[in-house]
Formats: C-alpha cells, sequence, structure tokens
C-alpha cells in the first residue's frame, strides 16, 4: 500500500490569539453601552481614540497592553493562538480607520 507523502509544514504560519480579538471587541462594546446608558459621550471618544491607535500600533495598543498586562496573569482569559492569515484583520482595521476620519470630517 502506497503511502502519500505529507503536507509540508510551515514553522513560519503566522498566528493569530483569537481570544485578544474577542476581548477587544468586547471592550469596545462595553465603552459604548456604558456611554449610552450613562450619557458619557466622552467615553465613545475614548473608544474611537483606542481604536485609532490599534490601527495605527497594534503592537502598543491599549486593549493588547491591559489583555497582556492584566487579563492574562489573573487568569481570566487564556491565549487561544491559532495558526491564521491576519491580513483580513489589517485590512479590517485599515477600512475602520478610513471611515471613522471620514465621520470626522462630515461632523466638523
Amino acid at each position: 500500500m502506497a503511502t502519500l507523502p505529507s503536507a509540508p509544514t510551515s514553522t513560519s504560519a503566522p498566528r493569530v490569539d483569537t481570544n485578544f480579538g474577542k476581548f477587544s471587541q468586547g471592550s469596545t462594546v462595553l465603552l459604548t453601552a456604558l456611554a449610552f446608558l450613562f450619557n458619557l459621550p466622552v467615553l465613545v471618544l475614548i473608544a474611537t481614540i483606542i481604536m485609532a491607535w490599534s490601527a495605527i500600533s497594534p503592537s502598543t495598543s491599549p486593549y493588547r497592553l491591559l489583555y497582556q498586562g492584566v487579563v492574562i496573569p489573573l487568569g481570566l482569559l487564556k491565549p487561544r493562538v491559532v495558526e491564521d492569515d491576519p491580513a483580513p484583520i489589517v485590512l479590517l482595521r485599515a477600512s475602520v480607520r478610513c471611515s471613522s476620519c471620514s465621520q470626522v470630517s462630515f461632523s466638523s
């Protein structure tokens, strides 16, 4: 019986922590909900600044620092790292940044 050669494994496949994405999305939703419930528009501004910061410099974003410095050490969430292509996420961040810029320019 002939065996088929296995697919070559790539050691350089991009890895993404899926729980970090969920954490940052949940944090943005929480800030927005609190802004609505307590009528605090400054929380929307803070969420917008954090999202723009995350799009410009993902490695130093406040959500990433909070996730890696507080959430993981306290054991509130465990990293779930999977092999995935982060390109769609980067494209989405760029489109969000462009739409945020256009909303700001239309509102002023």
